[in-house]
């Protein structure tokens, strides 16, 4: 990086953004780091554009994660950015997260905004896809593989982990995500963890749970599309649609009781571990709207996940539109579950109904929600009990 700074042309001092046009020596993925600390440095924000100049391309190939400063503005206008066969990594997290690393430092105003047409695209061939508890396999397609090049390498992790997720938003105290579209990415497409105040919109996933190497196809596993982990509050989802390969939108977390992942170990679903701190692991004051064509390809449009005693609270999902079967589940993953209150469902339209996975909710209220056929729609949800509020709820045949 060091080379790449030496010279620093005249358009990156004079103008109010920085680009990795602006620096000529090194790989692409060193001159966007290289223009991320000129800009750092500076107030400044970074712009990476549709070509490439020095290397005469439209895409940028990243080998290592783009890693974002506290304060920091990234815009991505019209580019496609691509992980190379070489990366193990995510395209983009906070720069507080670093592997082995138990503590985080407090980020504030970090925001990646996409312009145009945006892409972030795998690698051709991945070294390591899924979560922790996935064995990397370029030839064993059971529950408990996901595909990866660095299968048998010596020395090598031979699980998933937070390393294959696409952005991680770790610790960060105002955040914005626009404007973007996730293709074939190694694991979950974003992860929010022990962050608040943030925003998400404009989103869009290009997943199914598998991708076709030279001609085969390989699964790759839990290409879930938002995990919204540990410690989240006040965050607006809006204006997203798209194909995933597991849960379109996952909130919650696999609290154990003995902690046994600590934040920054390599093989964890969350950057920040297992472990339940508190009242300040709990999630609260989320809203999701406006999400339409939607297929998570046999998962949950919307999984709740509250273990142990975390607590989820106040959160609100309308404006729904779904044409395939998409789910919504309560999930108990500890006894005794965690608890799931006063939650909003509205204007709920198509084939999303709600599952019953051994969770539990209360204090509720379901509103406009019209199913097409002739399951029974709420499932779990006790419409005599539990403090819930059901209004307009009915199934709709198509004539």
């Amino acid at each position: 990086m060091l080379g790449c700074m030496t010279q620093v042309p005249l358009s990156a001092q004079n103008n109010d953004y920085v680009s990795p046009n602006d620096f000529e020596n090194g790989s692409q993925t060193s001159r966007i780091a290289a223009a991320i600390e000129y800009a750092g440095n500076r107030g400044r924000k970074v712009v990476i554009p549709a070509i490439d100049r020095v290397t005469n391309t439209g895409v940028w190939k990243i080998d290592s994660a783009i890693l974002l400063p506290s304060d920091f503005t990234l815009v991505l206008d019209n580019c496609t950015l691509k992980l190379s066969d070489l990366c193990r990594d995510n395209f983009i997290r906070t720069a507080n997260l670093k592997v082995g690393q138990p503590s985080l430092e407090t980020y504030h105003n970090v925001h990646i905004i996409g312009i145009g047409n945006v892409l972030l695209e795998g690698a051709d061939h991945p070294r390591a896809t899924g979560d922790c508890f996935k064995q990397l396999s370029t030839t064993n397609s059971s529950f408990y593989y996901s595909y990866g090049t660095d299968e048998g390498k010596s020395g090598v992790n031979q699980y998933g982990g937070w390393l294959n997720h696409g952005i991680n938003i770790v610790e960060t105290v105002g955040f914005s995500i626009e404007n973007i579209k996730l293709k074939n990415y190694h694991g979950h497409g974003i992860i929010v963890a022990r962050s608040s105040n943030g925003v998400m919109r404009g989103i869009s996933f290009d997943a199914c749970g598998h991708i076709f190497i030279d001609g085969e196809k390989h699964l790759i596993k839990n290409q879930d599309g938002f995990g919204i982990r540990q410690g989240c509050h006040d965050i607006l989802i809006e204006n997203c649609t798209g194909n995933t390969g597991d849960d379109f939108l996952m909130i919650g977390e696999y609290f154990n009781d003995d902690a046994s992942f600590a934040t920054g170990m390599e093989n964890t679903v969350s950057p920040c571990g297992d472990n339940y701190r508190g009242e300040e692991d709990d999630t609260y004051n989320i809203i999701c709207r406006d999400i339409y064509g939607v297929n998570a390809f046999g998962w949950k449009l919307i999984k709740l996940m509250s273990s142990g005693k975390q607590k989820q609270y106040n959160f609100i999902f309308s404006d729904m539109v779904a044409s395939v079967d998409s789910r919504i589940s309560f999930t108990k993953y500890k006894i005794p579950p965690g608890l799931h209150t006063n939650f909003v469902f509205q204007n709920l339209m198509g084939k999303i109904r709600f599952v019953d996975d051994g969770g539990y909710i209360k204090n509720s209220v379901f509103r406009n929600i019209q199913y097409i056929g002739t399951e029974d729609i709420l499932g779990p949800v006790n419409p005599t009990g539990d403090g819930h509020i059901i209004e307009n709820v009915r199934n709709i045949p198509l004539e």
